[in-house]
């Protein structure tokens, strides 16, 4: 019988302190340690199958009650990706917090690339999807209804809570020009929709605006854009890398 992975095992694999891998995989942002190093003990515990039972599930105590409803949260990227760039994890915490504070209760957190099984409709009332994961991904493994989706719109039948990235790039945009700029770059990630037969590719919003917005001023230069994927390092990278 395959033994469980613990922290200690990931410790010793990834060569740091087991209060290090601890921190890293609660997500402690206090933590001050290389990206490398975060990367490497997530990635090591992937490979250990190693599972935090207590955060991807958590039961209410006996003084809480039973009757407190369950939301589950979907999330599309990994926790690595969630690590490496914690937009996401801003907004999952955002979430837990005010569940809280509305007497509801996390009842599972589910990262969309080391996910296997279907989301337990009996045991949620609800779903909050974070990121592009398309509608049929979501009805393909579970039947809640009562779903909102956040930085994507899944269909019509649903609500989303969206944040306007195309107002806010031509606002920035503006300001650039009004201060007399006309070469101006763009640093940005691959973005894709997660779908029942894979990885889709979706333009980011911002980067179609600039593009949009620097034709129509016929200042569009393919040179000056720098995208690759959504991680801190990468666009530390590519903004060492072009002003080398």
């Amino acid at each position: 019988m395959r033994t469980m992975a613990t922290i200690k095992d990931i410790a010793s694999k990834a060569q740091v302190s087991s209060a290090t891998v601890s921190r890293v995989l609660n997500h402690d942002m206090t933590l001050q340690v290389a990206e490398e190093t975060r990367l490497r003990i997530f990635e090591v515990a992937k490979e250990l199958g190693y599972k935090k039972t207590k955060t991807r599930e958590s039961k209410p105590s006996a003084a809480e009650g039973e009757d407190k409803q369950k939301i589950g949260l979907v999330i599309w990227g990994t926790e690595q990706l969630e690590a490496s760039d914690p937009y996401f994890m801003f907004i999952r915490q955002g979430i837990v917090k005010e569940c809280a504070k509305q007497g509801l209760a996390v009842g599972k957190i589910i990262f969309m690339d080391d996910y296997d099984a279907n989301i337990p409709d009996q045991e949620l009332d609800g779903l909050i999807v974070i990121g592009k994961v398309h509608i049929d991904l979501v009805r393909k493994t579970t039947g809640i209804q009562h779903i909102v989706s956040i930085d994507y719109v899944l269909d019509d039948e649903h609500d989303s809570v969206m944040f306007d990235l195309q107002k806010a790039t031509r606002q920035a945009m503006d300001h650039l020009f009004q201060l007399g700029h006309q070469k101006i770059g763009y640093i940005g990630g691959i973005s894709y929709i997660r779908t029942p037969e894979g990885k889709v590719h979706n333009m980011d919003t911002r980067q179609k605006e600039y593009e949009t917005i620097m034709k129509e001023k016929g200042w569009f230069n393919p040179s000056y854009m720098f995208v690759d994927q959504w991680r801190t390092e990468q666009g530390y990278r590519l903004m060492s890398w072009r002003w080398k």
